[in-house]
């Protein structure tokens, strides 16, 4: 992965948001108000939400000490974190994925902690939480799930194996740091806009079932009276 400033740029995103834990901030935010009763607290993916804020916290925390193989690591664990969640709150969206379909569960409940984080941007990107449209940067040409893949396979070095088949071992430096970060900020971004349509989609459908009981109670009933 080359280092280089304005990868996100590039990379299209729905809107611009504060990266890291925003998503889960704003699942706290709308559980409050969701209709449909989705956020549960103490549920899976409440306490996913709470662990990818702290896996950020330590990212923000060894990126200040320099620390930047360390920092990925973590940024790439919230990300698991978040993508893990997502299956919790959408489990339609990934039912129809091929990846959902060829895994074998070991378990009923809490399906989405078995995948792993491989597995999970698979689902993303087959669930169009992240679009398909293909960019070419560094060399490389590959859509939005295809860019956060490399930032897997740098916290993959996490794993001694992994270094040790590396016959030039990546040099992690501030420059990867910082591709690895605006490439998750798009992730972000996108994982945000898919929560905003369901939110958006189930009030709407809350408007109109008003709308519909309203309409019912004011509508008179007539009543024929045989002669």
């Amino acid at each position: 992965m080359r280092s280089s400033i304005g990868v996100r740029r590039l990379l299209h995103r729905p809107r611009r948001h504060r990266a890291g834990a925003c998503v889960f901030l704003k699942m706290h935010e709308t559980r409050r108000t969701n209709i449909k009763g989705r956020f549960v607290s103490g549920s899976t993916s409440d306490r996913l939400g709470r662990v990818a804020e702290c896996y950020y916290r330590e990212a923000h925390k060894c990126a200040r000490g320099k620390a930047y193989l360390a920092a990925i690591i973590m940024q790439a664990a919230a990300l698991e974190a978040m993508l893990q969640a997502m299956c919790s709150l959408y489990p339609k969206d990934i039912k129809s994925t091929a990846t959902y379909q060829r895994k074998r569960f070991r378990r009923k409940r809490d399906r989405a902690l078995e995948f792993t984080l491989n597995q999970l941007i698979n689902i993303a990107s087959e669930a169009k939480w992240f679009p398909s449209k293909r960019y070419t940067w560094a060399g490389k040409r590959t859509d939005v799930a295809g860019f956060t893949h490399e930032v897997r396979k740098v916290r993959n070095l996490v794993h001694p194996a992994q270094w040790a088949k590396e016959r030039t071992p990546m040099k992690i430096t501030k420059g990867v740091y910082e591709v690895s970060y605006e490439i998750l900020e798009v992730t972000n971004s996108w994982l945000l806009h898919r929560i905003e349509q369901g939110l958006l989609k189930s009030m709407k459908a809350e408007v109109r079932s008003k709308r519909v009981v309203r309409h019912r109670i004011g509508t008179p009933i007539e009543i024929e009276l045989s002669s």
